[in-house]
């Protein structure tokens, strides 16, 4: 496992995270994902050498409509490292035409060292708060508002 990996797990293992290699290229691992029990789950994979991408993804049954493309395009201007957006999917087998997949995206760049990377990694926290905390983000993505 490269050196970034291995720090990057004991650091977010700190917090509760727990890990699972998964594509490799011989022993270098490509991506991981990082789970936690009440936080998002991240996915990170090394981009190219020395960047990396942690993404996640939040599903909602509910079709794609004007709110959520206004309420992530405010939410965009107001975050510090993290991209939103939202694909689709047709789910036909679960009786659905639509599926909203929110992806949230932020890239860290360079060597592994501790502060720096626990101020990335608290500015991704702070912009999970800013989208789901935001009323016209709830209102948009919520279930009982109009189709």
């Amino acid at each position: 496992m490269n050196e970034f990996f291995k720090q990057i797990e004991n650091h977010l293992g700190f917090f509760g995270y727990k890990s699972e290699i998964g594509e490799k290229e011989g022993e270098k691992v490509k991506n991981m994902m990082f789970r936690h029990p009440t936080k998002l789950d991240y996915f990170v994979t090394e981009f190219i050498p020395g960047i990396f991408l942690f993404s996640t993804s939040i599903g909602y049954d509910r079709r794609p409509n004007d709110a959520m493309d206004s309420a992530i395009n405010t939410a965009n201007r107001k975050l510090n490292l993290t991209r939103a957006y939202y694909d689709t999917k047709d789910d036909k087998e679960k009786g659905r035409d639509k599926f909203v997949i929110l992806r949230l995206e932020a890239g860290f760049t360079g060597k592994y060292e501790k502060n720096l990377f626990g101020v990335f990694f608290g500015n991704l926290e702070r912009d999970q708060r800013v989208i789901f905390e935001n009323g016209d983000f709830i209102k948009a993505f919520n279930k009982e508002e109009t189709e």
